[in-house]
């Protein structure tokens, strides 16, 4: 698969919203004036990156990330969202994104289960860099907010963390973890957070 995301309008729209100055972040990112303005826009994993850290830069808010990824408004979620939480299950809705991510972008969600919890790699395959922290945060939150509103709010987090990992030079640096269910906090990706919920949990009336 080549080294491409197709990212929307919306973006440019919802960072307005957040009181970020379009044009400025895309300056200091290096990206194009007006990226934005084309029909479809497409941007490499680097260039992914450059963005959400440059976000992260011009945001005073450490919680930015986590709380991008939450959307109330059901008619604004993103089509793969609203799969996610028309689920039968947890389960089924981690493996829903996770297929999603497979078929359109350089990006993987690899699911790993144990018993009744589920651990949660996100992994850029062209990155050549850690992914930034703010990505690492809109990742787990989008994925709880689709096990929440699924589940009727009985997805709840178990805690929240990052560990870094000691060697820069590990093929996974440029994976982040959303590890939904994980209970020991071991990874091999550069940064990890956790939550957790049976993968069971059955979303109603599905």
């Amino acid at each position: 698969m080549p080294d491409r995301f197709r990212i929307t309008k919306a973006w440019a729209q919802r960072f307005a919203a957040e009181k970020i100055s379009v044009p400025m972040l895309l300056r200091r990112a290096g990206l194009p004036a007006n990226l934005f303005e084309q029909e479809k826009i497409y941007v490499t994993t680097a260039q992914v990156f450059a963005i959400w850290r440059t976000v992260a830069e011009m945001s005073s808010d450490p919680g930015f990330g986590l709380r991008l990824g939450t959307e109330l408004r059901f008619e604004r979620s993103h089509p793969v969202s609203i799969a996610g939480v028309c689920s039968r299950t947890f389960g089924d809705a981690l493996q829903r994104l996770a297929r999603y991510k497979q078929l359109t972008c350089p990006e993987e969600i690899r699911v790993h289960r144990k018993a009744q919890e589920a651990s949660v790699e996100f992994f850029f395959i062209e990155a050549k860099e850690a992914q930034p922290d703010i990505m690492v945060d809109l990742g787990l939150s989008w994925i709880l907010c689709v096990g929440r509103r699924g589940s009727d709010g009985e997805i709840t987090p178990l805690r929240f963390g990052r560990s870094a990992s000691s060697s820069a030079s590990m093929t996974t640096v440029a994976s982040g973890t959303a590890a939904m269910a994980t209970r020991t906090g071991s990874s091999t990706s550069t940064v990890s957070c956790g939550c957790v919920s049976p993968v069971s949990t059955t979303f109603p009336s599905r």
